[in-house]
């Protein structure tokens, strides 16, 4: 499946979820298996770079796609069960970069806890090692 830079398997599968909640909502119906979570997978592809997230801990954490966490970008639920939980709504409306910067992100969580300045730079350290853009700090002008 792709779906605004990100993609997983079973395309028909997702094309039927949501066309389900598309005819739902039109009819004034409730989505039943239309909001449903799919995964978890152990990467997703976003841009066309996969992308997987590992914790502290050396474990691989699984991925969700889920449209429950609609208006929350993603959510990253650290611990022994571990989880990535991404907005298929909100990822589909944005620039791949983008999307991986925020994929990312939720990753952070799983290293560096809830800190949000630390999980930032720790997206941005991580797209730069994929080479996906060029940081020159001589550029960043301290006020």
């Amino acid at each position: 499946m792709y779906i605004s830079g990100i993609s997983v398997a079973f395309t028909s599968r997702f094309s039927k979820i949501f066309l389900g909640t598309l005819v739902a909502v039109v009819l004034g119906g409730e989505p039943d298996e239309a909001l449903a979570q799919q995964g978890p997978y152990a990467s997703v592809n976003i841009g066309g770079v996969p992308m997987y997230c590992t914790s502290r801990f050396g474990q691989q954490v699984p991925i969700w796609i889920d449209p429950s966490v609609h208006g929350m970008i993603g959510l990253s639920t650290t611990g022994p069960n571990p989880s990535i939980q991404i907005d298929p709504i909100f990822f589909n409306q944005i620039p791949p970069l983008t999307a991986q910067f925020w994929f990312l992100h939720e990753c952070a969580h799983q290293v560096v806890g809830g800190d949000e300045t630390e999980a930032d730079c720790f997206a941005v350290r991580n797209l730069r090692n994929l080479e996906r853009f060029d940081i020159s700090l001589r550029h960043i002008q301290r006020p």
